[in-house]
């Protein structure tokens, strides 16, 4: 098992940079909204900066066909990595880009333009990765690998705010303004290591070995269709969780609990390792225990944790926070890992990467205005907000629970069982 965590470890780490460059944006929300928007009101340049933060989310779809396309006809490996060279074109794109104040209208058209290619470039990566990680047959434990797949690729989130958190705390106030950029410059140095990388890893291939005759997106539209819906919402439920305890948290605790970004990020770091360590074991939970039954297993355990980890948050010492942000992470986790590897397990493998981009695509699509909703949720409720938003989430998990195709469950649990058996053999 050792082995194969390595092998896999080596496929992701790629998707580093697709993360770190992705979620960027969102830990400098506050300094984007004021370089780029001339808004009176600084709720509303806020809200903007996040409207825009959604419409990278917007383009996902989209790539999720593209890359879905040529990862079903082409190849999982050459999909994955031409849309990591897109991502760090645009990120670096994002950093070298002219504020309002010096082209006017034309900042913040530039901007969300690069954001739908970081969009486009995000649609299409993740898929692809977790199919090769279900259809490697060395991947025995195919729960954990997804999850380590989802850890490796959350490093990325890892990095981002690693260096967030080092550019607030160790430059000046007064030149913040500028300071954003640098992190977002710094991905052309993480662009031109992965190309030496994918150089270095490009005899890797996995090809698909039925290749559908007829158009995979179509396929999984006409054929899949339930299958499409539910991993669709179980996405979007998994990644608002995912960008409101991440991303919108970090803003909610500078703004309303009154710390410093670099105490934010702070929190925001414990908040990653905890993801990133659960998710993998939250998907060997389900290699053992089945995967509709781990899932019902976690949206139980967010409806439980959600109200006591959100009071706690909401007494703001750093006791407190520390444990809110360990109950809030930890079921986050549960809920993530044993959701993932049923991405890719219910599509058949013809259509395995366009079936799993383009739902979970379609889902994160929807998942990427989580951060505004949970604005404008804490704008109406300030007490009451975050556990509304997060308990209507918890909801539609149950909505996709139910949406599981029977006859898809049956199969996927018969070869889960023959895995596992040859795993422990």
């Amino acid at each position: 098992m050792r082995t194969d965590s390595f092998k896999l470890i080596k496929i992701s780490l790629g998707n580093i940079i697709e993360w770190y460059d992705f979620c960027l944006y969102a830990y400098f929300a506050i300094e984007i909204s004021k370089v780029f928007f001339s808004l009176h009101s600084t709720f509303i340049s806020l809200l903007a900066t996040f409207a825009v933060f959604g419409v990278g989310f917007l383009a996902r779809p989209v790539g999720a066909i593209i890359f879905g396309y040529l990862g079903d006809q082409v190849g999982r490996h050459y999909a994955m990595n031409l849309s990591i060279l897109l991502m760090g074109i645009a990120t670096t794109l994002i950093g070298l880009l002219p504020s309002y104040a010096s082209i006017g209208i034309l900042a913040p058209i530039s901007l969300a333009f690069l954001r739908l290619l970081q969009g486009l470039s995000l649609g299409g990566q993740y898929g692809n990765l977790l199919t090769i990680t279900t259809e490697d047959k060395s991947f025995k434990f195919k729960g954990l690998n997804s999850g380590i797949a989802f850890s490796v690729s959350s490093l990325g989130f890892l990095l981002a705010v690693s260096v967030s958190y080092f550019v607030t705390k160790l430059i000046p106030n007064e030149y913040q303004n500028i300071a954003w950029r640098i992190p977002f410059i710094l991905s052309f140095i993480l662009l031109i290591l992965q190309l030496m990388f994918k150089e270095k890893d490009s005899k890797i291939n996995i090809l698909s070995n039925n290749r559908a005759k007829k158009s995979p997106v179509l396929i999984c539209f006409k054929e899949h269709t339930q299958s499409m819906v539910c991993i669709t919402l179980l996405a979007a439920v998994t990644g608002a969780l995912f960008y409101v305890i991440i991303t919108y948290l970090v803003t909610y605790m500078t703004i309303h609990l009154h710390l410093s970004e670099s105490e934010s990020f702070g929190y925001n770091i414990l908040s990653l390792v905890i993801i990133c360590v659960f998710v993998p074991l939250s998907g060997l939970f389900s290699d053992y225990f089945g995967r509709k039954k781990s899932l019902c297993f976690g949206l139980l355990t967010l409806s439980v944790t959600t109200v006591p980890g959100f009071v706690l948050l909401y007494n703001p010492t750093p006791m407190n926070i520390i444990t809110a942000t360990f109950i809030l992470a930890l079921s986050t986790a549960v809920v993530q890992g044993v959701a993932t590897p049923l991405y890719t397990e219910i599509f058949p493998k013809t259509v395995r990467a366009s079936g799993c981009s383009i739902s979970y695509g379609l889902g994160v699509a929807i998942s990427g205005f989580a951060p505004m909703l949970a604005g404008i949720f804490v704008k109406l409720s300030p007490q009451y907000g975050l556990i509304g938003f997060v308990y209507f989430l918890n909801v539609t998990g149950l909505i996709a629970y139910y949406l599981i195709p029977k006859n898809k469950i049956k199969l996927i649990e018969e070869t889960r069982k023959m895995n596992l058996i040859r795993a422990l053999s």
